[in-house]
């Protein structure tokens, strides 16, 4: 009866095991983008209030991801302009070859060095929508955007890259943009460079920023 108990709780313990190495814990995940520059902002843009929610709008489409396992949910806070990616965090080689990767025949990235590991990748356009009092918004474009997490210390850090971006100093790159409205009529970049920098101690924040 005694060898019939150990080997019971033996098996339970064994299946705990194995169920909590299948256990997956996915966390919110976010960035926040900042407006610094006056160069995107013309004069008919309507006053600015305290949080930049009424001055732009950030959406992110993603087009192509990379985790260390395939569920993720994305989504935006236009109010605070924030991106949100819902994944699991966790330091992964294979989302960092995603990211260098996708950056091997140009581009260029916010910290200047090439990741050994991230928690997550995710790969899309980026549009900036500039509100004015006409109510009708510039949209500015920027394709195949990088957004990444990464790990340093006690912090995960964010990333910012592009495959039509170049360094412009060690944490601020320069990436084409063009408008949404024309883009398909045009088929070329239309509009001024759009910067964008990663601000001292703030890890989960990006700036953008004159050229």
């Amino acid at each position: 009866m005694q060898k019939i108990t150990v080997l019971l709780i033996t098996l339970i313990i064994l299946q705990s095991n194995v169920i909590s190495q299948q256990i997956t814990v996915f966390r919110d995940n976010m960035v926040k983008f900042r407006l610094k520059t006056h160069t995107l902002i013309p004069l008919k843009t309507i006053p600015l209030n305290t949080n930049n929610s009424r001055l732009f709008t950030i959406n992110f489409l993603v087009n192509n991801y990379c985790l260390k396992r395939p569920e993720y949910y994305l989504y935006e806070d236009e109010k605070e302009n924030e991106v949100h990616v819902v994944a699991q965090r966790k330091g992964s080689k294979v989302a960092a070859k995603c990211f260098i990767n996708w950056l091997k025949d140009g581009g260029a990235n916010s910290f200047h060095h090439k990741p050994s590991k991230l928690n997550f990748t995710v790969k899309g356009d980026l549009q900036i929508l500039i509100h004015h009092s006409d109510n009708k918004p510039d949209m500015i474009d920027l394709d195949d955007m990088i957004l990444a997490q990464g790990h340093a210390g006690a912090t995960n850090n964010w990333w910012i890259a592009g495959i039509y971006c170049k360094n412009k100093s060690r944490q601020r790159i320069e990436c084409k943009a063009h408008d949404g409205r024309k883009w398909y009529k045009e088929k070329g970049y239309n509009l001024p460079p759009v910067c964008f920098r990663r601000p001292h101690n703030h890890v989960n924040t990006i700036d953008i920023v004159d050229c």
